[in-house]
């Protein structure tokens, strides 16, 4: 499927505004796709099991 699957990671805080060197090495993902699949998940976000 070219052009429908994408690559993405939600992080646990905005790390393109002013950030300090400590909060960017205390930054942590919370959710990572890959291909279109979820291959991890921290549980921190409220995610619709049924659409996936």
């Amino acid at each position: 499927m070219v052009g429908r699957l994408a690559d993405l990671a939600v992080l646990s805080r905005d790390v393109f505004g002013p950030i300090s060197p400590e909060e960017l090495v205390g930054t942590t993902s919370e959710l990572t796709r890959v291909g279109g699949e979820i291959v991890w998940e921290s549980g921190a976000l409220a995610l619709d099991r049924e659409a996936r």
